[in-house]
């Protein structure tokens, strides 16, 4: 096993699969309430969620220019509608890992006040 070798720690085990999420979500509904070592199915979809929004707000922001105070490295390296794309998807998608991050703060107060398991 060793000091840094524990089961919760590979990817294989933390990576939410289509029938571990579904597995999960239908022993919710049926009352039950499976314990997990580390995230559960959905808390781990959630992470990986907010692992690519904000890769996805660091990657658009290095092709952008506000015009006013600053400009990402490759801004002036495609055309226009790259860019055009580029500031949709730093913009608005800024708002849905703002409120995925509170989703995942939320989830981990109610666990830690009802559940009392994080």
């Amino acid at each position: 096993m060793g000091i840094f070798r524990f089961e919760t720690f590979k990817v294989c085990f933390f990576f939410p699969t289509p029938k571990r999420v579904l597995n999960y979500i239908s022993a919710i509904k049926k009352g039950k309430s499976p314990y997990v070592a580390g995230h559960n199915p959905l808390g781990s979809l959630m992470v990986f969620v907010m692992i690519i929004l904000v890769c996805l707000q660091a990657v658009s922001g290095l092709f952008i220019d506000d015009g006013v105070f600053s400009a990402g490295p490759y801004h002036d390296v495609f055309d226009k509608s790259v860019e055009n794309v580029m500031k949709f998807i730093h913009h608005n998608f800024f708002d849905f890992m703002i409120i995925a991050i509170v989703f995942h703060i939320s989830a981990i107060a109610f666990y830690w006040k009802a559940k009392s398991k994080i």
